[in-house]
Formats: C-alpha cells, sequence, structure tokens
C-alpha cells in the first residue's frame, strides 16, 4: 500500500456530502468551496494560510475526481 493510501480522506467528508449525493449536488459543493480555496482567493494570505488552501484544494480536487469519475463508472 502506498504512501498516499494510507492519508487517504474520505471524499464525501472533504466535500461535505452525504453517501447518497447525486452528481448534481457533489458538483455543486465542488464548486463552492473551489470559490473558497482558490489560490486568487488566498493570494494576499500569509504563506501559511495558502498552504493549507493549498493542500484543501488539492483534497477537493481529489475527491470530486474520485466520486464523479466512479459514479459515472458505477463504482
Amino acid at each position: 500500500m502506498g504512501r498516499n493510501m494510507l492519508a487517504m480522506k474520505n471524499p464525501y467528508d472533504v466535500l461535505g456530502v452525504e453517501r447518497n449525493a447525486t452528481e448534481e449536488e457533489i458538483k455543486k459543493a465542488v464548486r463552492a468551496l473551489s470559490k473558497e480555496y482558490h489560490p486568487d482567493v488566498w493570494a494576499n494570505a500569509t504563506e501559511s494560510e495558502q498552504k493549507v488552501a493549498e493542500a484543501k484544494m488539492k483534497d477537493i480536487t481529489v475527491s470530486a475526481s474520485i466520486l464523479l469519475y466512479g459514479k459515472r463508472r458505477g463504482i
């Protein structure tokens, strides 16, 4: 098992959606969180705050990929 698998977060928790969320609900959550944690929003923040926002944005992107791609494939 790779290092990334050990640190994997629950994609539903990251996006703040229920396990039975529709594709539209997932997309809505992704859009809202992406606006909140977008790098342009944090441009004037401290370096540590920018790093936290960057990590959160990566979690959002990975979670969206897992849930949206998985739902399309029936996983």
